[in-house]
């Protein structure tokens, strides 16, 4: 038996539970989980629960924590992000002697002259 269907508080017993659980072969304790729609009768049982003329609600599903959408990352972080892949990059460049592209040179000014890399807070 798995957590979910494991009921952590006491059913209240349903009048004519254990007749009928008798006549359709399960536990009282499963005849009351499955009318209360804590637990989901297995294909066999539904079937003799419907002949007996039991109405068998739709299960409850648990209440759980839905996590948030996952937003954006914070600009300070990215421009960060930025900055040290154009340091790396131009480290590699000048290990191998090749000629840093101004672009990469003129982005960097740019982001360095922003205080926006700075104020996100200290890594």
């Amino acid at each position: 038996m798995n957590d979910e269907t494991r009921s952590t508080k006491r059913l209240p017993r349903l009048k004519g539970t254990a007749e009928l659980a008798a006549r359709v072969g399960c536990s009282t304790s499963e005849l009351q989980r499955v009318r209360k729609g804590v637990h989901e009768p297995r294909p066999k049982l539904r079937m003799r629960l419907v002949e007996a003329g039991v109405e068998i609600p739709p299960r409850k599903t648990p209440q759980r924590l839905k996590k948030p959408p996952i937003g954006l990352v914070p600009r300070f972080v990215s421009v960060r992000n930025r900055v040290c892949a154009i340091l790396d990059a131009m480290r590699r460049y000048a290990e191998v002697g090749k000629a840093i592209p101004i672009e990469w040179r003129s982005e960097l000014a740019g982001h360095l002259s922003d205080n926006e890399i700075w104020e996100g807070g200290a890594e």
